[in-house]
Order: C-alpha cells, then sequence, then structure tokens
C-alpha cells in the first residue's frame, strides 16, 4: 500500500505557485480548523515522532543556552526544531494538495509537465476525498482539465486550470497548538540573536509544554483508536 507520511514540502515550488496564482486565498483568509481524529494513522504517526524530535532540539537549546556560551549552537538547535514543527503543519491534507498541485504548476512553467504529471495530484485527491472542508469533486474537475489540456498541448488552457485547483483547495490547520509552538521558537530564536539568554531561554521553555501538549494529544489518539 502506498505511504502517505508527508514529505517535506518543495518550498521553492510552493511559493512559485502561490506567487503567480493570480487571487490565490492567502493564509489569513477561510482557514480551517481539522480535526485531530479525522487524520490518517501514518500522518498522526509522523506529527507524534515529529513532535519527539522536536523535544529532543529544545532541550538540547535550552541546555547550550543555560549552561555554556554557545550561542550558535542553541540558535542551530532551536531552528531546525522550527523547521521540523512547520514541517508537522504542513502534514494538514490541504498543504500536502497544495503542494502536489504546486509542484505540477512549477513543473508546467518550466515547460516539463506532462499529462502524467497529474498521477502524484489524484493521489492526494484519493487520500483526502472524505475529509470535510476540502471540495475534492471541484477540485478533481479542475485537475481533469489540467490533464485534458496538457494532453493536448494546450498550455493556456493548463495553466488556467491548475491554478484553479491551486485555488480551490483552501486551508485546513489541524487541530493542535503547533502554531503556538512556532511562536515561541521564533522569539527564542530573535533573543538568541540578541544574545538576551533569560528571554530566550523562557520562550524555549513555552515552547517545550506547547510541543508537549500537541504530542500527547496525537499519541492519545492513536491510543484511542487502537481501544477500539
Amino acid at each position: 500500500m502506498r505511504s502517505t507520511i508527508p514529505r517535506l514540502p518543495a518550498l521553492g515550488a510552493i511559493a512559485l505557485a502561490i506567487a503567480l496564482a493570480p487571487g490565490a486565498v492567502t493564509a489569513a483568509e477561510e482557514v480551517a480548523v481539522l480535526d485531530v481524529d479525522v487524520l490518517q494513522q501514518d500522518v498522526r504517526a509522523y506529527v507524534a515522532r515529529t513532535g519527539g524530535e522536536v523535544m529532543k532540539h529544545i532541550e538540547e537549546a535550552q541546555k547550550l543556552a543555560a549552561t555554556t556560551t554557545d550561542v550558535a549552537g542553541a540558535t542551530r538547535h532551536t531552528q531546525q526544531a522550527l523547521a521540523l514543527v512547520q514541517g508537522a503543519e504542513n502534514a494538514s491534507p490541504t498543504a500536502r494538495l497544495r503542494q502536489a498541485i504546486g509542484e505540477l504548476l512549477h513543473h508546467h512553467r518550466l515547460g516539463k509537465a506532462k499529462a502524467d504529471g497529474v498521477l502524484p495530484v489524484e493521489a492526494v485527491l484519493n487520500e483526502v476525498s472524505q475529509v470535510r472542508g476540502i471540495d475534492v469533486a471541484a477540485v478533481r474537475t479542475s485537475v481533469g482539465r489540467a490533464k485534458s489540456a496538457l494532453e493536448k498541448g494546450d498550455s493556456v488552457e493548463a495553466e488556467a486550470a491548475l491554478v484553479e485547483a491551486y485555488q480551490g483547495v483552501g486551508y485546513l490547520e489541524i487541530d493542535l497548538p503547533l502554531q503556538a509552538t512556532e511562536a515561541r521558537l521564533t522569539a527564542a530564536r530573535v533573543a538568541l540573536g540578541e544574545r538576551d539568554l533569560a528571554n530566550a531561554n523562557g520562550a524555549l521553555s513555552d515552547a517545550l509544554n506547547h510541543t508537549r501538549t500537541w504530542t500527547a494529544m496525537v499519541e492519545t489518539t492513536e491510543v484511542e483508536e487502537v481501544a477500539d
């Protein structure tokens, strides 16, 4: 069976797709919350493992900031923790769907897209077909138009259909306090840059507590499913 463990996003492709898709929905608009219990098992496992790794990096950063003058090392661990949290945020079904469409749109704009390039997008659409908050039928229709256009060599229609599909996905955030962790890690990184170790350690402690919270929430969900 095909693994659905999220990959870290192809940031260049996604940034390009967002920048060049006119009228794209911004992160501040139409953001819905996705209950943890509707996430697939491997996604929950991925988020739980990520939480464990984030906590290790935060603890290392705390040690370095509190007991040594290795501010660079503390900053490095903080940045690694921040990158992991951002990866967990991108485990949202809409993030993965936007990633797949964005990569195809990017390849299209490079003149490298072929009709079979829609297969990864269709695979993610199949995975999220039962997720509330995604109009899978509408996105699938747009993707189908893009595939047909690519088969015919109609670059303009393919572009329009892919942009339409990208914009139609919307945003779903996983109902976990991931952004709270991200905000505190960002604050810690800024404080470390200013060599303000007291505030850095305070922010790192808060980030650790938030991470413990969302990691436990995901692990609890896994235990409950096994019990059922």
